[in-house]
This record gives C-alpha cells, structure tokens and sequence, in this order.
C-alpha cells in the first residue's frame, strides 16, 4: 500500500507523538486564509511531515501527504468493487 487511503484500500492509522507536537507548535497565523493547506514541520528539524487541509464549509480536517511509514498502522482493510 502506498498511500494510507487510496480507492479500494483504507486504513487505521495513529500519529506519533512527534506529529501531534507538530500540530500543537502551529501558530494563529497559520490559519489565515479562507480553507487553508497548512504544512506541518517538525519542530526540530523543520522537516515537512503531513498537510492539514481545512474545510471551513463542514468544519472537516484532512491529513494529506502522511506517509505510511510515519505512523503506527493498527489495520488495513479492502473493499469490494
């Protein structure tokens, strides 16, 4: 599996430690815009980890860009055509 959802394979996944903290060092700024792609860095190295998506229309937040590798995968599953 390459990517952690694609259209016939899903999958549960939990972010790391590192990842959450990534989430938490965002900043007030980093909301500015009307439906925003924000870039999560690590802290320490500044290294990309993921993207949040917003969509402000339904109040959803979208991880985009996760790599598998990244977070601990609890399942996978495969659906039917």
């Amino acid at each position: 599996m390459t990517n952690l959802v694609d259209d016939l394979e899903a999958a549960l996944a939990r972010l790391d430690d590192q990842q959450v903290r990534a989430v938490q060092a965002l900043v007030v700024g980093d909301f500015d815009s009307d439906g925003p792609r924000i870039s999560v860095r690590d802290p320490a190295t500044r290294g990309k980890l993921f993207t949040l998506a917003l969509d402000r229309s339904d109040a959803k937040i979208t991880i985009k860009h996760l790599p598998e590798t990244s977070c601990t995968v609890h399942g996978t599953w495969t659906f039917d055509k």
